[in-house]
């Protein structure tokens, strides 16, 4: 008998155990068409899977390894607010500060901005990436940026709406140095990331050259190019270039709170509010989870030939990174997807379909969701923070994203909870393209004061 058993498990062995989460990765290869993929999964503060998938360099042939070098685009953004966290704790600043008290060169149209506004990624700035001459790939200085932006008129009063904008890490890069008497990558390595052993990580610039390196590229027409070099000419909003080594101490620092007093946390990963009181699902260069769901923060980012996401679970103890070398795929909903594969119980339950207990809500509802899919500012139907925020550049740009809901099959009510004075809405989304789960916040004018949607199920084909 003991003969037999030895047998068998030499027998076993040589058995090849399927993965479903490398098997995702190589699926998400083709699909993203970034030559190279990385992941790492920490659970319970230990790196518990880290895998490297694909080319680093098409043109040479050169296998990812790890510890190869990613920029990780506007993830930068969660490291700046964190310094700036930092400063307040120092009396340097305040988050209520103008930030004219901080930017001599600040217009009077801006002198209404607090430091918070930018850091909640409210201020109305609009986004200087999509200004000629000075987006991420040109080369300038501050006096180019300032002499562009300064003449542009705010998209909409400070505070009033939730509009992504890099114009807010660009400033409060500069405020940083001001405030601090440091350059602001000086700063940087000095107070976070060599306390926190982050020894590989850098700032990406066309100077900097290192074996560990990847090449970033650009897919046009399915054809890869090599991506220009980053021109740096901006640092505090998307220029870090890291590994998955270092991007785990990283999370261990948020995770078991360094660096920043229990205070100064509970700030940084507090979801930010508006003028009206009401809240978006945004902390401080990183997005949360909204009320009654799983506690989580995360973000994504993209640079000129790069892509990455980071996705942690707090409570569940659980992140996830992933890093590629192309422009530009969603790092963020990838790397929940895999946090969600391997732990399934982080997977949101798709909602039971109730009886609808205001069929004439759920009507207006649909025609607002309508206006937003149409473009429409709708005033009757749409708060302020709705219709400005539409009005932005990339509001417009991401247009297209929205079009299923010009016609939407069907709208079914699955649940309500009381937030404040409005009521925070769950409802099942079909259109003919993808079905959606989405969360609303309905006020108490009868309005649509929020959005937010997550796919159920894949596309639609046919």
């Amino acid at each position: 008998m003991k003969r037999v058993s030895c047998l068998l498990v030499i027998s076993l062995v040589g058995i090849a155990v399927a993965d479903p989460i490398d098997d995702f990765m190589k699926s998400e290869l083709t699909r993203t068409k970034s030559p190279s993929l990385v992941v790492g999964i920490v659970k319970d503060g230990v790196l518990v899977k880290h895998e490297v998938y694909g080319k680093s360099d098409l043109e040479k042939g050169t296998d990812a390894k790890k510890g190869d070098l990613y920029e990780i685009g506007s993830i930068t953004k969660q490291f700046t607010a964190f310094a700036t966290m930092m400063l307040v704790e120092e009396g340097k600043l305040k988050l209520d500060d103008p930030i004219s008290k901080h930017l001599e060169e600040a217009p009077k149209a801006w002198e209404k901005i607090k430091i918070q506004n930018l850091v909640y990624q409210n201020s109305g700035l609009p986004d200087y990436a999509f200004e000629p001459g000075i987006g991420l790939a040109d080369n300038f200085d501050r006096a180019k940026w300032m002499a562009t932006m300064t003449k542009l008129p705010l998209d909409f009063e400070p505070g009033v709406a939730w509009a992504y904008s890099n114009s807010n890490y660009a400033l409060l890069g500069w405020i940083i140095e001001k405030v601090s008497g440091s350059s602001y990558m000086t700063f940087m390595k000095e107070r976070i990331l060599k306390p926190l052993g982050m020894n590989n990580t850098v700032f990406s610039a066309p100077s900097f050259t290192s074996p560990h390196r990847t090449t970033g590229y650009l897919n046009l027409n399915n054809q890869f190019t090599i991506a220009p070099p980053s021109t740096a000419s901006i640092n505090s909003d998307g220029t870090i270039m890291s590994n998955i080594e270092d991007m785990v101490k990283w999370d261990a620092a948020l995770r078991d709170r360094k660096l920043l007093k229990p205070k100064s946390y509970d700030l940084y990963l507090k979801a930010g509010t508006l003028n009206s009181g009401r809240w978006r699902p945004y902390a401080m260069g990183l997005n949360v989870s909204l009320p009654g769901a799983e506690p989580y923060y995360g973000h994504g980012g993209n640079s000129v030939g790069y892509s990455a996401g980071y996705a942690c679970y707090p409570k569940a103890k659980i992140s996830v990174i992933v890093m590629g070398n192309v422009y530009a795929f969603g790092g963020e909903p990838m790397a929940k997807q895999i946090a969600e594969m391997y732990e399934p119980s982080l997977k949101p339950i798709a909602p039971a379909i109730k009886t609808d207990p205001d069929s004439k809500r759920t009507d207006v509802l649909k025609e607002a969701l309508a206006a937003i899919g149409n473009g429409k500012a709708d005033d009757a139907l749409l708060e302020p923070e709705v219709t400005a925020s539409m009005k932005t550049r990339r509001a417009g740009m991401g247009a297209a994203g929205l079009a299923p809901f010009r016609n939407i099959e069907k709208l079914e009510f699955a649940n309500e909870m009381s937030v404040g004075k409005d009521k925070l809405l769950t409802y099942k989304i079909t259109t003919k393209t993808r079905d959606f789960i989405g969360t609303f916040l309905w006020s108490a004018g009868g309005k649509l004061a929020m959005a937010s949607l997550r796919p159920d199920g894949p596309p639609k084909t046919g």
